[in-house]
């Protein structure tokens, strides 16, 4: 076994979005993490019952896009330090407790997985994994209402002026 080069990292790009509002992947590595953990999970016998375009609105842009966008932070990418955009495995973890952790094919024999995982980990139970989900929901309706709110005040600054301007 040859010992290949590895490093640890965040996401590259953290706060760029991996959809755009027409539901173009803007963020490839996002995209890659979404596509490993949606087919992993797919084959979990809980979603047996489920159609394949429910689950991927349901859990694939309802969980997995939704986590990558709004906590980067959890997410840790094991790429060659030769070349940097070759992701050898990634993992989804907040603080011992894991969420998820892929290694790419032909690569497990490389020690990636315990690179990840650290010295002192635990898997997560799927309550904390659905705790996690509902704050992070939770979290961005409340930041889409007060974006909601911002705007009506915008839009009922400029009709007061529009109306001023009329009066004069």
């Amino acid at each position: 076994m040859d010992n290949l080069p590895i490093k640890i990292r965040g996401l590259s790009e953290p706060d760029l979005p991996m959809l755009d509002d027409q539901g173009i992947i803007k963020h490839q590595e996002k995209a890659y993490i979404a596509s490993c953990w949606s087919k992993t999970e797919r084959k979990n016998p809980v979603y047996f019952w489920v159609s394949p375009r429910a689950f991927h609105y349901q859990f694939n842009i309802g969980v997995v896009c939704l986590l990558l966008d709004e906590r980067p932070d959890l997410f840790g990418v094991a790429v060659n330090t030769d070349k940097p955009d070759q992701i050898l495995g990634w993992i989804c973890k907040s603080g011992e407790y894991v969420f998820h952790w892929h290694v790419k094919s032909g690569f497990e024999q490389y020690g990636i997985a315990n690179l990840l995982h650290g010295e002192k980990f635990r898997y997560a139970k799927p309550e904390e994994f659905e705790r996690l989900i509902n704050d992070i929901r939770k979290n961005t309706t409340e930041k889409d209402r007060v974006s909601a709110s911002k705007e009506h005040s915008r839009q009922d600054v400029s009709t007061a002026a529009r109306t001023e301007h009329r009066a004069q």
